[in-house]
């Protein structure tokens, strides 16, 4: 079928793609309705009027100034990327093709360029670009040989590169040189049969940093469905995960160390008395298996009637934790005094729990009675010592004392008047001497 003129005109002037022509000084000698209707412009304000350059950015300038000869020389230009700018100042992307026309001694005589809309497509990408950077990974896109496309900056904090030092340079850049040849036959197996697939399952794979220094990664590759012949690489630093794994395996084992050997009864329960674990102490203490003390449950370690056992469920739940004695319960129905420590925690899922520490301390109950009463028994005893005290008032010559009243007594019977004291007589030997020498001779 063939179209008329004025059909030729409208497919020209209201396709949906922009079309211009430049002559040899880049001055536009055609411009179609769709472009200008993008640019804001009226034709004869462009026709003859205007230079491409003059609704060029800077960069785009730049970029004109050097491809427009190459246009001229080899007479083809593709897919030029380029920012206009409108007349109210707002910046159009367009993605540029050209021919040139030369006349029959191969001079250029003008250009015929398409113009396509890239404004829908750079929004995606900005948001495709939006979310790349808020991905709590390091996220690397390359195309199907291999080089680096895009990163975001999370790949700027694990391996230590610029964005700009990366973008252009090999995926290989990022592994060890010792791991490059099979990497390489790894990314090329993968754009052939390309699909969501998770790397190094089970086995453990490394990043290069810049300094040379090695990473431990995990990598997930996602074919871009964007744009043919792209992927995705998700890396994520796994060293912290490790040592965060190996520092709850450390506590784990130290808490496990310490539930087994510890002197005290543990038990791990749940705030209504359902029993889930004890330790070896605890069953000593209780005389009871650790599967009996589970079956068994709060009634089966504590007396239930104790007042003292309200009080501290009441406490523990209001605060979190509890301290005080409570009278526990043998499997064979005697009693004990226990001291007890409760702290209720929360596990990763939610679930509330209690860890309840407690000790026997029946015999250290008998020993503060025991020292109470002996306590008492010597104050009694205390009570019923006079002793002396003060200054006393002793006569030089015959050792006589005067009282609080001015009398004089004799030594012994004021000892015996203002203590406890009691005398007996004898004579010690000088006075025996002195006294009855008689006797000493004999």
């Amino acid at each position: 079928m063939n179209l008329s003129e004025q059909e030729l005109i409208d497919l020209y002037q209201y396709a949906p793609c922009g079309f211009h022509s430049l002559d040899a000084e880049g001055c536009f000698v055609t411009i179609n309705d769709t472009e200008l209707r993008w640019l804001g412009y009226r034709a004869e304000e462009v026709i003859g009027q205007m230079k491409l350059t003059d609704i060029l950015t800077d960069e785009g300038k730049r970029a004109f100034e050097e491809f427009f000869p190459h246009l001229k020389r080899t007479g083809r230009l593709r897919d030029l990327e380029l920012d206009l700018v409108r007349k109210n100042g707002a910046r159009l992307p367009v993605l540029v093709s050209a021919t040139a026309v030369c006349d029959q001694y191969g001079r250029f005589v003008m250009s015929r360029s398409v113009l396509w809309d890239l404004s829908e497509r750079k929004r995606a990408e900005m948001r495709f670009r939006a979310i790349l950077e808020a991905a709590p990974d390091a996220m690397i896109v390359c195309d199907r040989q291999g080089k680096i496309v895009l990163a975001n900056s999370q790949v700027e904090t694990i391996f230590g590169y610029s964005r700009r030092e990366l973008t252009g340079q090999p995926i290989e850049t990022l592994v060890p040189q010792r791991l490059r040849a099979g990497h390489e036959q790894h990314r090329a197996d993968f754009f052939s049969h390309p699909q969501t697939r998770p790397m190094g399952a089970g086995s453990e794979l490394s990043g290069r940093r810049k300094d040379g220094s090695e990473v431990s990664v995990e990598i997930s590759l996602s074919p871009l469905e964007l744009d043919e012949g792209l992927a995705v690489a998700a890396v994520r630093d796994i060293a912290a995960r490790r040592g965060v794994e190996q520092n709850a395996r450390r506590q784990e084992e130290q808490y496990r160390l310490l539930f087994e050997n510890s002197l005290d009864g543990i038990l791990r329960t749940a705030p209504d008395g359902r029993i889930f674990d004890a330790n070896p102490s605890a069953c000593k203490i209780m005389g009871r298996t650790r599967e009996e003390l589970i079956a068994a449950g709060r009634a089966g370690a504590v007396d239930t009637d104790d007042p003292r056992l309200a009080s501290l469920l009441e406490e523990r739940a209001k605060t979190g934790r509890a301290h005080g004695e409570l009278t526990g319960r043998r499997s064979d129905g005697t009693t004990f005094h226990g001291e007890v420590s409760s702290v209720i925690f929360h596990d990763p899922d939610g679930t509330e729990s209690a860890c309840t520490i407690f000790r026997d301390i029946t015999e250290r109950k008998r020993a503060e009675e025991e020292r109470e009463r002996l306590v008492k028994e010597l104050q009694n005893a205390l009570g019923e010592v006079k002793m002396l005290s003060g200054l006393l008032s002793i006569c030089a010559s015959c050792k006589r004392i005067r009282d609080e009243h001015g009398h004089w007594e004799t030594l012994e019977v004021y000892i015996r008047d203002h203590s406890a004291a009691d005398f007996s007589h004898a004579v010690c030997p000088e006075c025996l001497q002195k006294l009855y020498p008689e006797y000493v001779k004999k």
